[in-house]
């Protein structure tokens, strides 16, 4: 590994294990946090991966911490977060924007939407791997 760059380390997970808790508001509302954090920590590892420095990793993390608790609070009054939140990910993506942060600065916004829009890339580009994998296996 090359000095600054993020490593990944069972603590990193540690933290992450407690988000769905911290985003319910009811408690079927961890199910679909535990279903969005399996969709984030793929791309943490690709992140970790990347070359980026500890510095913007960190930041990534924070805005997927943001971006969770928007999510769980969309999944309130829209059904399609809880049934398929990769699929409501990949919607918003559609729009090019992720979604409105309530509470927050309009700058942190900016910086939650570029973490939501390397999410969405990296999900698309994982499905289509995916995809390509299944057609290969299949062909006689």
């Amino acid at each position: 590994m090359v000095a600054g760059m993020p490593t990944l380390d069972p603590n990193d997970f540690a933290e992450l294990d407690g988000w769905p808790d911290s985003w319910k508001f009811t408690r079927g509302d961890l199910r679909t946090g535990r279903r969005l954090l399996d969709l984030f920590k793929p791309f943490l590892f690709h992140l970790g991966d990347s070359g980026i420095t500890v510095r913007t990793f960190r930041r990534h993390i924070d805005n997927l911490w943001l971006l969770g608790g928007e999510l769980i609070r969309y999944a309130q009054n829209d059904t399609r977060f809880r049934r398929s939140p990769e699929e409501a990910l990949l919607e918003f993506g559609d729009r090019r924007m992720g979604p409105v942060l309530l509470h927050e600065s309009p700058r942190t916004q900016a910086e939650v939407d570029v973490t939501f829009r390397a999410l969405i890339r990296f999900l698309r580009a994982a499905r289509a791997s995916s995809a390509r994998s299944q057609r290969a296996l299949t062909r006689p």
